[in-house]
């Protein structure tokens, strides 16, 4: 099993966030399944890392809601694993309120502090969604996505090829 989770916690950074974004959750991070242990796969403070889902939870994280991706393989997860070790983008966490600002005004603005070579949580997943060159994440811009953008993305996606099964 692969999919897409949200999660949140009473920290204040956490809370500011789902204020900012008007969202359920402040984080998203990649779950799945191997060595019959689930694992988490996220851009932490510390950067991006694959811990086990028992460290995830135990340092308070709630999960609110995942996307299960049955059509998303374990090769096809090798494309995010190799982001681990990837720093964390502060800069470009707190680059992506201007375009939340810009959507106040009805203007298309972008990250302007966005550092390539650094990712925060939805960058890490919309990047990865856009490296398995899905046609429907061809218009995400990961730079700018927050948690919330994801979770609406992923609902208006449900009946595209990224929930379809190989059934």
């Amino acid at each position: 099993m692969i999919a897409i989770g949200f999660s949140t916690t009473a920290s204040l950074l956490s809370r500011t966030v789902r204020w900012f974004t008007k969202s359920k959750a402040s984080h998203s991070f990649i779950m799945f399944d191997w060595l019959e242990q689930q694992w988490v796969v996220e851009a932490e403070a510390v950067g991006v890392q694959i811990v086990p889902l028992s460290n995830f939870l135990a340092r308070k994280n709630i999960i609110v809601k995942t996307y299960e991706l049955p059509n998303i393989t374990m090769e096809d997860l090798k494309l995010v694993l190799q982001d681990s070790g990837t720093g964390y983008d502060y800069t470009g966490l707190f680059g992506a309120i201007l375009p939340i600002i810009g959507q106040w005004f009805k203007q298309k603005w972008h990250n302007p502090w966005n550092n390539a070579k650094a990712l925060f949580c939805s960058e890490m997943i919309a990047q990865w969604l856009k490296d398995l060159e899905l046609p429907v994440a061809d218009n995400l811009i990961s730079e700018d996505i927050t948690p919330e953008k994801l979770w609406d993305f992923l609902e208006s996606n449900l009946d595209s090829e990224l929930f379809k099964s190989h059934v």
